[in-house]
């Protein structure tokens, strides 16, 4: 017994040709679920890593703008080198005498101590300037120039400090959402969202370029500290698990375009 039948090799040919026009969106969705991961990946493994390094990073905040810009680092200051004049001091400030400690850094402390300031509010310049040491860390023993007499001005610059910790990952969620799909981002807190942080809004985005035959995608980030919040080895890592999405989505969606033309 013969059976006979035909396999028509034009039609599979056909077929692929239409798979073929239909290939800049096989090879552009994935690249855009490889941008969106690597972005909430960065958002993820920037510092602060979870809500007990924040609160830490809250304190060390803190501690830095404390050290200074409060009496009280002036005086632990100075009491290092003069018991007496540190007491007289902090006797003249709580008494409202800011002339009488003017008068006596001046006159009888000298040295640094002579051109201490007083003021009520929190000069942004002097405490940038003052973020010397590690990743923007105040130094232990800075050189204070500076002190805030205004305590409750002196803890709401510190509360606006504080609520900035996510900032930098903000601007990676905020270049995620950059790219045209719905995917949701996840495992990412509040706290480094763009809803906690709306001038980070406009921080990050993704750009994409045509290149040979397809497309790249760069994710930009332009909060200040943002270096100082990442390490290079955890971009890196962050590239590799996108990379390894971009290709698990690629054969999928290259799967499903296939299997639609040859049904």
């Amino acid at each position: 017994m013969k059976i006979k039948g035909r396999l028509d090799i034009n039609k599979m040919v056909k077929r692929l040709k239409a798979t073929e026009k239909n290939l800049p969106k096989v090879l552009t969705d994935p690249l855009y679920v490889g941008a969106r991961t690597m972005c909430g990946t960065l958002a993820v493994f920037t510092e602060p890593g979870t809500e007990t390094t924040r609160r830490q990073f809250a304190g060390r905040i803190d501690g830095d703008i404390k050290r200074l810009f409060s009496i009280g680092s002036l005086y632990d200051s100075i009491h290092q080198v003069d018991d007496d004049r540190a007491d007289q001091m902090w006797y003249l400030y709580k008494a409202g005498d800011i002339g009488q400690v003017r008068s006596l850094l001046k006159t009888k402390m000298g040295g640094k101590f002579a051109g201490i300031k007083f003021q009520k509010t929190v000069p942004k310049a002097v405490h940038q300037a003052g973020r010397t040491s590690y990743r923007g860390r105040v130094p232990k023993m800075p050189d204070q120039k500076t002190v805030v007499d205004s305590a409750n001005n002196l803890r709401k610059y510190i509360g606006t400090r504080q609520k900035k910790i996510g900032a930098a990952a903000a601007g990676y969620m905020a270049a995620g959402k950059s790219v045209p799909i719905t995917s949701r981002i996840k495992n990412v807190p509040k706290w480094k969202n763009i809803g906690a942080h709306r001038k980070s809004k406009n921080k990050g985005r993704v750009v994409f370029k045509k290149r040979g035959g397809g497309m790249r995608g760069s994710v930009f980030n332009d909060v200040d500290y943002v270096r100082n919040a990442i390490t290079k080895s955890k971009r890196r890592l962050a590239e590799k698990i996108a990379k390894k999405k971009m290709v698990k989505a690629f054969v999928i969606a290259l799967r499903k375009s296939v299997k639609k033309r040859f049904k």
